[in-house]
């Protein structure tokens, strides 16, 4: 989305976006874009088109989306698209707890201009494979040190010191996160705040996690379908409905999968990326 308007006059002529629109028009698939930067305001959205965006507070976009558009700028391009044509707008929202002051009035803005329902957010908690946190505890020190605290908790360890204990840990870590604890936290807290808001019937999913930790989350109904952003829930419904899925057969059959793959007396980890 970046480079798009690089290419394309201010009428769209030449839009890299609006030929795969049209295409997928044509052939009758429905694309799903997720971005960090505002849509242009020149797209068209023809046939059904579904737009997301990577939302995060200032703050926190200093450190993992520099170059990405203000989160006003972004939030408002988001609910544009919508009025112009496109689908079930998605906001995958990257939460990180130290900074969670920083979330209710993002959240109200999201609402006063999407409405309580009809939209749906996808949490992305942090988490990083071993090597990355080592290449960022490298590079970025100040970001760095946040993001160690937010994986460690309460231990005092530097985001290098956990890449490298994972790397050395006889269970492979697929990726380093926060606590089970932690992210239920989280999950739970952005559930009371939407409910607060009048969004209850938002839905809140998972970007990506591991089944045996969200299954509790499911079972007590703060996430309450699994799918990732880019599932297409309403292919099965009306245009304007989104159409709960049976998430609690699906986390079961998904944690048993899990349990089924595990040797006995070794730990493994499993991530949903969808």
């Amino acid at each position: 989305m970046e480079y798009d308007e690089w290419f394309a006059a201010e009428d769209g002529e030449g839009s890299i976006i609006q030929f795969v629109i049209d295409a997928c028009a044509e052939a009758n698939v429905t694309p799903f874009f997720l971005t960090k930067i505002r849509y242009p305001r020149y797209l068209r959205f023809n046939g059904k088109v579904q737009t997301g965006i990577s939302l995060m507070p200032e703050v926190v976009r200093k450190w993992l989306a520099p170059f990405g558009s203000p989160s006003d700028e972004l939030l408002e391009s988001l609910a544009w698209s919508a009025q112009a044509g496109a689908r079930d707008p998605v906001i995958r929202l990257t939460a990180v707890w130290q900074q969670i002051d920083e979330y209710p009035k993002l959240l109200q803005q999201c609402r006063d201009l999407l409405g309580t329902t009809g939209w749906r957010l996808t949490l992305d908690i942090l988490r990083f494979t071993p090597t990355k946190a080592v290449t960022i505890g490298n590079r970025y020190q100040e970001a760095a040190a946040i993001f160690a605290r937010e994986m460690a908790g309460g231990e005092n360890a530097s985001l290098i010191e956990l890449g490298k204990q994972a790397q050395s840990s006889d269970e492979k870590v697929k990726k380093i996160r926060p606590s089970e604890e932690r992210q239920a936290d989280i999950y739970r807290w952005f559930r009371q705040q939407l409910d607060v808001l009048g969004c209850s019937n938002v839905m809140i999913t998972p970007c990506k996690g591991d089944p045996a930790e969200l299954l509790p989350l499911v079972m007590d109904g703060t996430i309450k379908a699994m799918p990732c952003a880019c599932f297409n829930v309403s292919s099965c419904g009306k245009r304007d409905e989104i159409v709960p899925l049976d998430v609690m057969g699906a986390a079961q059959e998904q944690l048993a999968l899990v349990k089924a793959a595990c040797k006995p007396g070794i730990a493994t980890k499993s991530s949903i990326t969808t």
